[in-house]
């Protein structure tokens, strides 16, 4: 049950994240987020696939006709891809798991209370480097992401949000994330030139197929 209510965020350049081996997936250690970032570590990261459900609806294929994802603009004041449109994420904390990173995520984006069971693990997961701006000398983002599953009755517009990273939301239709210019910002976190070759195109053939998968 999606619940809405208020939140502080927690987000630190000095919180602990976990860092993990690029060949296993585990977790080997952690550090704060500023050394992790600086030095270019993989760690993992939940995101969050947040599909427009109107209360009411009886047939499913109007929902997968119609299907409609929860895509946020990364305010000016983010140091890492400013102004582009991305789908929600979170870095996962230090004694944390995905799923209890995703549930946070979403509460404290939006100050919305939600239950884990609200939560759809997708089993899917993708290592992806993200690289920085031109001219940076900072080594690539390197994050395993990992992605879930939420359903969200509400329009964009009754939906609170955090303004500190996030600067507008909406909830836009499939057809167009998927025919969307990278120059702008794909919904599927970040430009397509900055990051790993292929990643988009795995992206799209997820999003393309989870509805069929989970309705």
């Amino acid at each position: 049950m999606v619940v809405a209510t208020q939140y502080t965020k927690t987000k630190t350049k000095d919180e602990i994240l976990p860092f993990i081996d690029r060949g296993s997936g585990v977790i080997c250690g952690s550090a704060s987020r500023r050394i992790v970032h600086r030095e270019g570590l993989w760690h993992p990261v939940s995101c969050l696939i947040v599909v427009y459900e109107p209360k009411g609806i009886q047939d499913k294929r109007v929902l997968k006709e119609n299907l409609k994802l929860l895509v946020v603009k990364r305010s000016d004041n983010v140091g890492f891809y400013p102004g582009k449109w991305s789908i929600p994420s979170e870095h996962q904390q230090y004694g944390e798991n995905s799923r209890e990173t995703a549930r946070r995520c979403y509460e404290e984006e939006f100050y919305t209370k939600i239950c884990q069971d609200d939560l759809d693990d997708l089993e899917r997961s993708v290592f992806v480097e993200f690289k920085r701006e031109e001219g940076s000398l900072r080594p690539p983002e390197r994050q395993l992401q990992q992605f879930y599953l939420l359903f969200e009755s509400r329009k964009a517009e009754d939906m609170k949000y955090q303004t500190e990273e996030i600067s507008e939301i909406k909830f836009m239709p499939l057809e167009e994330i998927l025919d969307s210019d990278p120059s702008e910002g794909v919904p599927l976190i970040m430009p397509a030139p900055s990051s790993t070759p292929g990643y988009e195109r795995g992206l799209r053939v997820m999003l393309t197929s989870l509805i069929d998968a989970q309705r």
